[in-house]
């Protein structure tokens, strides 16, 4: 239920409300989840990344575990997406994506 609200999180309030819940409702299973949903931002949501990373880091306050899973999902998902050379069938979009969430996780 928390996870569905996440791509509704469009202010600094609501994503502290949802860390907040997501504290004190959660799991290991639970962060696993969290950190897949926070890789897998929306195609075409850029706007989205500055209060997916906002959730992330205050949430990371309590539970490293999901900042460090986050940032390695990423980190690898640029990696993969720099070793593409051919841009037609990819596009900029996932390039410009993940690097615009590393620079908003930094």
């Amino acid at each position: 239920v928390i996870l569905a609200r996440l791509t509704s999180c469009v202010s600094r309030d609501l994503c502290d409300e949802l860390a907040v819940n997501f504290c004190y409702s959660n799991s290991k299973g639970a962060r696993k989840k969290l950190v897949r949903a926070l890789v897998d931002v929306p195609r075409g949501n850029l706007q989205l990344l500055p209060y997916y990373a906002r959730v992330a880091a205050t949430i990371s306050q309590a539970y490293p575990e999901v900042g460090a899973g986050l940032l390695s999902a990423v980190e690898a998902e640029f990696d993969a997406t720099a070793a593409k050379k051919d841009l037609t069938r990819m596009g900029e979009e996932p390039r410009l994506r993940v690097a615009r969430y590393l620079a908003e996780l930094a």
